[in-house]
């Protein structure tokens, strides 16, 4: 199914929740990297994050920014 203009896909919506509940505890983190079982990777672990979205086998890394 189509997103219309302007909406936000489903699985952004709900990692994007996650990084605000994580900003809460890491005030001074504003970058969240989010890998496709739900962990999350502060700013500077962008590295790590990526070794273990491999390490999954399949899915994307979401990259979230908090103002």
């Amino acid at each position: 199914m189509a997103q219309k203009k302007g909406q936000k896909e489903p699985v952004r919506d709900e990692f994007e929740a996650i990084a605000r509940r994580y900003s809460k505890h890491y005030p001074k983190n504003k970058v969240f990297y989010i890998t496709s079982d739900k962990q999350v990777f502060l700013s500077n672990d962008q590295r790590l994050a990526q070794m273990h979205q491999k390490a999954l086998g399949s899915g994307e890394i979401v990259t979230i920014k908090i103002d």
